[in-house]
């Protein structure tokens, strides 16, 4: 078949290795607006460059949004994967939905329900540089609905 693949060997030595807590979602804070709309900052579990496979600190980030998920009961996530811009697009999307999928498993092993979690893959993100391309490989979450 002719599907590209990223190897390792592609791998710059000098590429960060990006935590949970450096991620957009810093903190997990629960915030209510002039309407009474409820804002969350999650965390997101960042992935090695090709991989699928949770590291420790994204472990302990979709433990921290487990918390929220099992707080709130009715609310269901959306895990979304990503991929930084090497390698085809329909490699990237492969491995958006691995990322995505482990993130999900995780978090059913924590104890939130599986009917409570979706996932989608957006594959590559724009951007080049060693720092932007270790943020862009993620599985990121949206709050879908809250009753």
């Amino acid at each position: 078949m002719g599907t590209a693949s990223c190897s390792s060997k592609e791998r710059e030595p000098e590429e960060p290795i990006i935590s949970a807590a450096e991620g957009p979602h810093e903190a997990f804070k629960l915030n209510r607006d002039e309407q009474g709309v409820e804002h969350v900052d999650l965390k997101q579990a960042y992935f090695d460059y090709d991989k699928a496979t949770l590291r420790p600190e994204g472990k302990k980030a979709l433990r921290y949004d487990a918390q929220w998920l099992k707080a709130h009961p009715d609310a269901t996530f959306q895990v979304e994967g990503h991929c930084d811009e090497r390698g085809t697009p329909d490699y990237n999307m492969k491995l958006g939905e691995r990322r995505a999928e482990a993130a999900r498993r995780y978090l059913i092993a924590l104890g939130v329900p599986a009917s409570r979690l979706t996932t989608v893959s957006y594959g590559a993100d724009a951007g080049s540089g060693a720092n932007v391309r270790a943020k862009n490989r993620r599985a990121g979450f949206v709050v879908v609905y809250e009753k």
